[in-house]
């Protein structure tokens, strides 16, 4: 295994990586994450993919210096159009994304999606529940989260197999919204980085609220208003 270090945030991700699986990370960067996961297992294959040229050459760059060059194929393109039928991928990882983008993706590349891979490994650094949601609505089944904390930044990391998209939501004895919010699985673990992270929300919820409370125009208001006291609902669900 190449003497490589990665962060906290990728070591989760890599967590969630099943021993034999071949890899697809969407949104590459530098290449780190699979040139570590190819590391761990000297017969795994990676696609490592994206959107601009700057990212694919400092991987190409490390992916030499480790010598993975016939484990790792490199490709430039939007998404997971880079990927094709016949590629031996079981788990399609993206990473470093808002909620929102991932959930794009997904949508624009479903079909192939659901012909490829047998997990998805996503990590939004904004507004998972977008992605909860998708997963929700086109038969991904959520398995498993985790969230850490690294840098004074906080990561939700969900991990997803084709299956009974339901399940999680049944097996928890909170609202459907504030699972979606909160995750399922997440919400039952409340782990430190969980209860930090959603403390320190719940106070800029309350200080949003302290400034809508003063505007002038209520009606233009009253909608934000009212998620606002939704979402504290919801924490109240979670952390009665």
């Amino acid at each position: 295994m190449p003497n490589i270090t990665i962060s906290k945030r990728l070591a989760a991700i890599a967590a969630f990586v099943e021993q034999k699986a071949n890899v697809a990370d969407i949104g590459t960067d530098h290449g780190i994450l699979p040139i570590y996961l190819c590391g761990q297992n000297t017969s795994r294959k990676a696609v490592a993919a994206d959107l601009r040229e700057g990212p694919l050459a400092a991987a190409r760059t490390n992916i030499e210096k480790y010598g993975m060059e016939d484990q790792i194929e490199l490709r430039m393109g939007s998404g997971v159009s880079v990927l094709k039928k016949e590629d031996p991928i079981d788990t399609i990882m993206i990473a470093g994304m808002g909620g929102p983008l991932i959930a794009s993706i997904l949508e624009e590349g479903k079909e192939l999606i659901n012909e490829l891979p047998s997990q998805l490994i996503l990590q939004p650094n904004v507004a998972a529940v977008e992605v909860r949601q998708w997963l929700l609505n086109n038969g991904w089944e959520l398995t498993d989260e985790c969230m850490i904390e690294e840098e004074n930044h906080y990561y939700e990391i969900l991990s997803a197999k084709k299956g009974d998209p339901e399940k999680p939501y049944r097996q928890i004895g909170i609202s459907r919204g504030a699972a979606l919010l909160f995750g399922p699985f997440l919400a039952e673990k409340k782990g430190t980085a969980f209860i930090n992270q959603w403390k320190r929300e719940k106070e800029n919820w309350e200080s949003i609220s302290m400034q809508v409370d003063k505007a002038e125009n209520k009606e233009h208001v009253q909608s934000k208003k009212q998620l606002l006291q939704q979402k504290q609902n919801w924490y109240k669900e979670v952390f009665s």
